[in-house]
């Protein structure tokens, strides 16, 4: 699933539970809410993996910093992505 998919799903489920509740300035912070929570999962992922290249390829730093390179990259791509749904 792609991450806005699953942002829009769980933004859709949180407004289906609370939307009697919500005004529209809550349900923007809880949109915010979980944005930023998506955007800071994906920046811990992007530590955890850099960290698992560059230990499973340590002999080959070249070949670490090449997916280090493209998991940077995508994780650009993901947060610029998330920052556009605001």
């Amino acid at each position: 699933m792609a991450l806005t998919e699953l942002y829009q799903r769980v933004i859709d489920e949180i407004h289906e539970a609370l939307d009697h509740r919500l005004s529209d300035g809550e349900k923007k912070q809880l949109a915010d809410i979980v944005r930023r929570a998506l955007a800071d999962a994906t920046d811990h992922a992007h530590e955890e993996f850099n960290r698992a290249a560059l230990l499973c390829c340590g002999p080959d730093a070249d070949k670490a910093h090449k997916i280090a390179e493209e998991t940077a990259r995508r994780r650009e791509a993901l947060i610029a992505n998330l920052m556009a749904m605001r």
